[in-house]
């Protein structure tokens, strides 16, 4: 009789412990089933889709999911940041492509380098922020240095001899920008209809018609003494030749060499998203991505026809190509890094950079209406925004660094170099 109640007993709790297993089992399903509807949910109403329908908040931008089979870096996909063993990176290369907020990049490269007293790559001559564009870089484009350079990060038509003068770990980066926004940006700022002056352009639907239509070609030209390629000017930056930038399979070996070489790729649509991802990345602090927007465009552009934004990108159909890769490329790496983590981490960064826009700005006017040499670009100054300070953070180093513009921040590097005993 007793060994039939304690086999009673058993089955009972058995019984009883199993539905407990059974129900932890299920919820825990119902769970990852709203986890993974909340992620997609996010990503069609966000990023990409997977029919190939265009993405209502992505700016009109046609993508699809990557596959397997993509040439993708999974070393790259790593985050190793915010781990307290993380050293800070301080070898980088960052390519300053034209029109897609590299300026506003490169002032945080040149902040780090001088808070850090690191070698920097300066231009020779004086007055001089290129090294060397449109030339093909050459390391005769370098001022001389005695030590190991640090960071890169002035304008240079990208090809294999940067690797002769950085370190072996140093990091690659750059960032992009859709082709609809940086080629109107270029044709404004640069005047890219002088490019062809024998045929009178007026207006970029004259460029269109007499241009695009007409099946003329990329090349390169001088506006106003800077040099521009008035065709997929992206791609040229990163060294694709006027006489290649026809061909498909050139542009796509191109495209994939990009891939393997640099670490982040960033997008000047998600600048915030990017920088957070990039501070990850080098293991830096938050302060230490803060931004001031460089080179803001005054006047702001009336809309273009449809038919006119569809001949431009075909015009710019290898920066069409190099744009839609690493946007499928970014949001899976935002994919890997978590939606969540990341939305918190930007929320986090905007406070910050909030409040130093607050202790540092008093005002944001036209360039040529800015008292301190420091602050105005030095170029266009009545068609691009500056910044004047409020007078209690004139001695602030952090607002000052902020506000500097490209080429009397590179001045002040030199100065800084030479004082370091680097040239």
């Amino acid at each position: 009789m007793d060994i039939i109640i304690i086999m009673k007993y058993l089955y009972r709790n058995l019984f009883i412990a199993t539905l407990i297993l059974l129900t932890f089992a299920l919820i825990g399903l119902y769970h990852c089933k709203i986890k993974t509807v909340k992620e997609a949910e996010f990503i069609r109403r966000n990023h990409f889709i997977n029919d190939g329908k265009l993405c209502p908040n992505c700016r009109n931008m046609s993508i699809h999911f990557g596959t397997n089979k993509d040439n993708w870096n999974a070393p790259h996909l790593l985050f190793e940041a915010n781990n307290k063993k993380t050293i800070a990176q301080k070898n980088i290369f960052f390519l300053k492509l034209h029109k897609t907020a590299s300026s506003t990049i490169q002032n945080i490269f040149m902040r780090y380098a001088d808070n850090n007293n690191l070698n920097i790559a300066l231009p020779v001559g004086v007055n001089n922020n290129l090294l060397g564009y449109p030339r093909t870089f050459s390391t005769d484009f370098i001022q001389k240095s005695s030590n190991e350079i640090n960071i890169m990060c002035h304008h240079l038509l990208f090809n294999g001899n940067v690797s002769k003068v950085i370190p072996k770990d140093t990091k690659f980066i750059t960032i992009i920008r859709h082709p609809d926004t940086q080629f109107l940006s270029s044709y404004d700022y640069f005047h890219l209809e002088k490019c062809y002056s024998h045929l009178r352009i007026q207006h970029i639907e004259d460029f269109v018609r007499n241009v695009t239509s007409k099946g003329f070609k990329g090349q390169q030209c001088t506006t106003k003494g800077i040099f521009v390629s008035p065709k997929n000017g992206m791609l040229f930056d990163f060294g694709v030749p006027h006489d290649r930038m026809n061909n498909n399979t050139f542009i796509k070996n191109k495209i994939m060499e990009i891939n393997a070489r640099f670490d982040l790729v960033m997008l000047s649509e998600y600048i915030d998203e990017s920088l957070v991802l990039m501070r990850d990345i080098l293991g830096w602090r938050t302060e230490e991505i803060i931004y001031f927007t460089k080179i803001q465009n005054i006047k702001s552009r009336k809309p273009i026809s449809t038919k006119t934004r569809n001949s431009l990108r075909e015009w710019n159909n290898g920066d069409m190509q190099l744009y839609k890769y690493f946007n499928t490329s970014f949001w899976k790496r935002v994919n890997i890094y978590g939606y969540d983590r990341l939305k918190t981490e930007v929320g986090k960064f905007r406070q910050m950079k909030t409040k130093w826009e607050n202790i540092c700005i008093k005002d944001i006017v036209p360039g040529d209406k800015v008292e301190d040499p420091e602050l105005k670009v030095g170029h266009k100054d009545e068609d691009v925004l500056a910044y004047k300070l409020r007078e209690e953070a004139k001695d602030i180093q952090l607002c000052k660094q902020l506000a500097m513009q490209e080429k009397p921040y590179t001045a002040k590097l030199k100065q800084k170099m030479f004082t370091l005993g680097n040239t």
